[in-house]
């Protein structure tokens, strides 16, 4: 068969790939072969991906990226301090910190730590006051199983490598913003749960190899041509 080559060359591209739950901002190439009048034309398209290279300094220094602290705490029944290095990641970095049990009166089943990922959109020209958030838990850790003493202290140690992580969108930005939260989740043996949880941000630091887990969200494939065909069938007339 023949082959012809092609470029393209000074694109201008502002937006990474991104497949959520509700947002997709999707790339593909798509040949399509006039064979002339008589014959209707050929075509085919391949998704790509595309990714824009890290600003120089994509994570903050030591003092613009402060470390993390927060309590979740029961009256004259539990009190627990989490501390984390930092709140300012790269997406294949490692979150350290360590959790501290100050006062513990309950019987603890499970102790968890969850990192979510938030997406918010918004209504757009049309409502641009009316917004839509969904949370999806990217993974969890167990920290530790059953009641731990008083005083006692468990080390966290969690690399994000492996996870489909994509980097925190900032609020205002577009039409969509994507949000980064670690979730301490406690649960007794009655269980009742009991939870803090903070914001942290995620950046990348390095251009990656292709991965067909662009392609899916919680490893789900997506068939894209029946994905458009459900969307022209949906779309007002």
């Amino acid at each position: 068969g023949r082959e012809w080559k092609f470029a393209f060359g000074g694109l201008d591209v502002d937006e990474e790939s991104y497949y959520g739950v509700n947002v997709f901002i999707r790339y593909y190439l798509e040949v399509v072969i006039d064979r002339g009048s008589l014959t209707s034309p050929m075509a085919a398209s391949q998704d790509i991906v595309i990714q824009l290279p890290p600003p120089t300094m994509s994570i903050p220094d030591p003092s613009q990226n402060p470390n993390l602290r927060f309590e979740v705490g029961v009256q004259d029944c539990v009190h627990i301090e989490m501390f984390f290095a930092h709140s300012h990641y790269p997406l294949d970095g490692i979150i350290t910190g360590v959790i501290v049990f100050r006062l513990v009166r309950l019987n603890i089943v499970t102790m968890d730590v969850s990192l979510l990922r938030v997406e918010t959109t918004n209504g757009g020209a049309i409502n641009p006051h009316q917004h839509m958030s969904t949370t999806v838990c990217v993974g969890t850790i167990q920290i530790m199983d059953g009641t731990p003493a008083r005083g006692e202290s468990v080390p966290v140690r969690w690399s994000l490598k492996g996870y489909n992580l994509t980097p925190s969108r900032p609020r205002g930005r577009g039409k969509f913003s994507v949000r980064h939260i670690i979730k301490l989740t406690l649960t007794d043996e009655k269980g009742r749960e009991y939870y803090k949880q903070s914001e942290v941000f995620l950046h990348r630091c390095a251009l990656s190899g292709h991965s067909d887990s662009w392609f899916h969200e919680s490893g789900v494939k997506r068939n894209w041509k029946d994905h458009d065909l459900r969307c022209k069938a949906q779309a007002p007339s």
